[in-house]
C-alpha cells in the first residue's frame, strides 16, 4: 500500500556532486507524525495545507488551526496530492475499498467531496483544471477521465489506451498533455487545434468523438532513461522527466534529450522541482540540487542535518530501496521556502540561507 503510494538522451551527462551538509538552523519540520505526500503553502506564506494519510492539515501564522478529516467528508483520510488553483485548492483521497474522492477547499475553508460512488473517478493522482469546472482527472490504474464538478459528470479519454496503465504524474505543457506511467513510459497526447480548447467542448456531448494524437516516449521510441517513469516538472521550451533510472531532460524545439543519473543521490528520482536556475531532485535517499546554469551538482544524504525522516522498511519498497533514508515524494517552492513532502512529515528549508552555502 505505502509502495502504491509513493509511486503515487541524445547524450549522456555524468558529474560528480559536491556533497555538503544542511545546518538545522535552516530547516523546520511540520506534521512529523504523518506521511505528506502533497503540499500547498499560500502566495504569503501565511497558511500550509498538508496531504498526510491523517487528512489534510491546515496550518496558519505557524500554527495548527485545522484537520480536515472524515467528520468533514472524507471517506478516507489518505490524501495523496493537493494544487492550487487560485481560489480553491484541489485534491484527491486514496483508497482501495471505494472510499475514494476528488476534494475542493474553498477560500472560505468549506470542504467539498465528490465521492467515487457518485460518479467521480476513483483514485486520482493528478487533476489539472481546465475550466472553472471541469478536471481532467489521471487515475491510478483507470486511465483519464473528464469529471464536471458542477454536474456531477464523469467521461473517460481513450480508455482503451490508459486504462490499467499504472499512471502517476500529468502535466500540460506546450499544448500537450502528458502522462507519467510506472512501467510504460511516457506518452504526450496532442490534438488538431487547441487541445484544451477540444476537451472542454467534449463535456457537451456522451461520447468524446475529437481524435487525439498519442506518442509514447521510452526507451525503444526516444532516449528516456527509464520506462518507470515517476514524476515530470516544466520549464519553458523543455520538460524535466524524473525516473527510476535517473532524470532526463527534454528541450522541444531541438528535440535534445539529455539524461542525470551518476550525480544524484539515488537514480530513483520521485520529485522534482524548478527554482529559477536551481533544479531539485527528490528521491528515497536524500536530494541533488543542481544548477543548470553552472552546470554545478550538490547531494544531500541521510547525515546531512535531516535524520529524523525514517526510511522505507521491508516490502513498502522495491529495487532496493528500503535501505535508503530520506523517502521524498513532492518538492514544492515559496516565496522564502523550499519544501520537502516525506515520508515522515514535511521539511521547510530557508531558501536564501541554504543557497548562500552551495
Amino acid at each position: 500500500m505505502k509502495m502504491l503510494l509513493f509511486v503515487f538522451f541524445s547524450s549522456i551527462f555524468m558529474a560528480v556532486a559536491d556533497e555538503k551538509a544542511v545546518p538545522q538552523l535552516m530547516v523546520k519540520y511540520w506534521v512529523k507524525e504523518y506521511r505528506v505526500f502533497d503540499l500547498v503553502i499560500s502566495k504569503d506564506e501565511s497558511r500550509f495545507y498538508f496531504a498526510t494519510d491523517g487528512g489534510i492539515h491546515f496550518y496558519q501564522d505557524g500554527k495548527l488551526r485545522r484537520v480536515y478529516s472524515k467528520s468533514d467528508g472524507l471517506l478516507s483520510e489518505t490524501v495523496t496530492f493537493l494544487e492550487s488553483t487560485g481560489d480553491s485548492i484541489l485534491g484527491s483521497t486514496f483508497s482501495l475499498d471505494g472510499k475514494s474522492g476528488l476534494i475542493r477547499l474553498s477560500s472560505s475553508e468549506e470542504l467539498k467531496v465528490w465521492q467515487e460512488k457518485d460518479g467521480a473517478p476513483r483514485n486520482v493522482v493528478r487533476a489539472l483544471q481546465l475550466s472553472q469546472d471541469l478536471l481532467l482527472c489521471e487515475t491510478f490504474k483507470d486511465g483519464l477521465y473528464l469529471f464536471n464538478l458542477d454536474r456531477n459528470s464523469t467521461m473517460p479519454i481513450l480508455q482503451e489506451k490508459f486504462g490499467g496503465k499504472y499512471l502517476v504524474d500529468v502535466i500540460l505543457q506546450q499544448n500537450k498533455i502528458y502522462l507519467a506511467s510506472k512501467y510504460d513510459g511516457a506518452f504526450e497526447i496532442s490534438g488538431g487545434g487547441e487541445l484544451v480548447s477540444s476537451l472542454i467542448n467534449a463535456t457537451t456531448t456522451e461520447v468524446f468523438t475529437q481524435t487525439l494524437h498519442i506518442k509514447e516516449i521510452n526507451e525503444h521510441t526516444s532516449k528516456i532513461q527509464s520506462n518507470n517513469v515517476t514524476c515530470f516538472a516544466s520549464v519553458e521550451n523543455a520538460l524535466w522527466i524524473g525516473t527510476q533510472g535517473g532524470a532526463s531532460y527534454f528541450k522541444f524545439s531541438e528535440n535534445d534529450w539529455k539524461n542525470y543519473w551518476d550525480s544524484l543521490v539515488n537514480n530513483f528520482v520521485s520529485a522534482i522541482c524548478v527554482d529559477g536556475d536551481f533544479i531539485w531532485f527528490g528521491t528515497p535517499g536524500g536530494f541533488s540540487v543542481f544548477n543548470k546554469a553552472k552546470d554545478k551538482w550538490w547531494a544531500f544524504r541521510t547525515d546531512s542535518g535531516m535524520s529524523s525522516i525514517r526510511a522505507l522498511r521491508g516490502s513498502d519498497a522495491k529495487n532496493d530501496s528500503a535501505q535508503y533514508n530520506n523517502c521524498i515524494m513532492k518538492i514544492k517552492s515559496s516565496k522564502n521556502y523550499i519544501w520537502l513532502s516525506t515520508e515522515q512529515g514535511a521539511v521547510q528549508i530557508d531558501r536564501k540561507q541554504f543557497y548562500s552555502l552551495l
